[in-house]
């Protein structure tokens, strides 16, 4: 930098690691806005160039704090505009409710795989993120129209804030006393409380636009036919898998993983196996690993989660050393104290010790009241993991794809 500053050059724009080092480069969910303010000031001490640099900023406060301290000239914003591409507007105005970036890197894990097809990138909570020809703006056209939207996960959410900007007046239910559906559980695992963003913005959102959010209300067909919507849309998610042929698999000491999220299971000082490899598994293995059990994550996969983002793969397994992983093996019955698996190339069996099993072997789509109203109410849309499991990403957009061109 300080030869750089001997050549001329007019200002620095101070970046960290590479794409080999992966997470230093381009940050995943776990790391801490301003987590490279030492990095950055151990540059700028050293120059009187002005400086540029991107901190991981996801809220303007952190952007003041930094020219606050003399840290930078400019500040990097990056993949928050992702996420809210009036992000700066919003800053200046300070009361406006901004639609935080959560460091998911969905924008580089959907780049990966659409790039070869000439496709842009996504972002996983701004489903209008490089597509902003195809949805300009929100024109309200939908004024006299009353939209029933059942689930207040973030594919109802979504689909309920997109119905209001579009003019409709909407009735949500969610039959918990909180929004946020699987949010709500997502946030728990360590590092995750980010995910808590979503939820948050969608609080404020609808809150401002005036929709009718019923909370601690379980939909019935009878209770939505009740209010005489002009559409429907069905975003009540999945339900757990549960391999019903597995013996031992209804035990007493057998959970799913929303009974360890929600706290309902309070596993300490357990040995425990979670089935399962994927990021739900993982993640879950981690928060009872830090609650004090002795965990192995068993699954069929050779290798853990491989339809995820390496980066984010390698987050959480950054922090579950001492965690065993036994991959390669099939769950084939579930005991009072040990779980016995069979190793799916040479077929040996084994005996693992197990006080606890928790199920994390994921989610499959669930809309009976879909089923229930099919045909009595048009438009109907299912959305989210009622008609497709997926993450936040595909939640998000493929409500916000239905609610938009709802009524055509």
């Amino acid at each position: 930098a300080q030869r750089l500053e001997q050549l001329g050059i007019d200002v620095l724009n101070i970046s960290v690691g590479v794409y080999e080092t992966r997470m230093t480069s381009i940050e995943p969910i776990s790391f801490a806005q301003g987590w490279r303010t030492d990095i950055i000031r151990a540059v700028r001490d050293e120059v009187k160039l002005p400086v540029i640099a991107n901190n991981l900023v996801r809220e303007p406060a952190i952007a003041e704090k930094m020219l606050a301290d003399k840290l930078v000239d400019f500040v990097g914003v990056g993949r928050a505009l992702f996420a809210d591409e009036c992000w700066g507007n919003k800053a200046i105005d300070g009361t406006m409710n901004i639609r935080k970036c959560i460091s998911c890197l969905h924008c580089f894990s959907s780049l990966t795989k659409n790039a070869p097809a000439g496709l842009p990138a996504e972002c996983a909570v701004n489903p209008r993120f490089c597509r902003e020809l195809r949805y300009p703006d929100y024109p309200a056209t939908f004024g006299g129209k009353k939209v029933v939207v059942v689930g207040g996960g973030p594919a109802g959410l979504n689909a309920a804030r997109t119905l209001k900007k579009r003019g409709a007046d909407v009735v949500l239910f969610e039959k918990r006393e909180e929004i946020g559906g699987q949010l709500v559980l997502g946030k728990v695992p360590p590092c995750k409380e980010k995910i808590g963003w979503v939820a948050d913005f969608y609080q404020r959102e609808l809150k401002a636009l005036g929709a009718d959010v019923r909370l601690g209300t379980e939909a019935t067909a009878e209770l939505i036919e009740k209010e005489k919507p002009d559409a429907l849309v069905v975003a009540t998610g999945g339900v757990p898998i549960v391999p019903g042929a597995l013996k031992g698999v209804d035990g007493p000491n057998v959970y799913g993983v929303e009974d360890i999220l929600s706290g309902g299971a309070a596993l300490q000082g357990k040995q425990v196996v979670v089935v399962g490899a994927g990021m739900t598994g993982l993640e879950t293995a981690e928060t009872l690993a830090k609650q004090g059990n002795q965990v192995t994550v068993v699954d069929m996969l050779k290798r853990p989660a491989p339809k995820e983002y390496p980066t984010n793969v390698g987050d959480v397994m950054s922090r579950l050393k001492g965690v065993p992983l036994m991959l390669g093996q099939e769950l084939k019955e579930i005991a009072s104290n040990n779980v016995l698996l069979k190793d799916v190339e040479s077929g040996e069996e084994k005996s693992v010790p197990a006080d606890a099993v928790v199920l994390a072997i994921g989610y499959k789509p669930s809309h009976p009241l879909a089923d229930a109203l099919a045909g009595k109410i048009t438009p109907l849309a299912v959305v989210g993991d009622a008609n497709d499991v997926a993450n936040i990403a595909g939640a998000t957009r493929s409500a916000f794809d239905a609610a938009y061109d709802l009524f055509g």
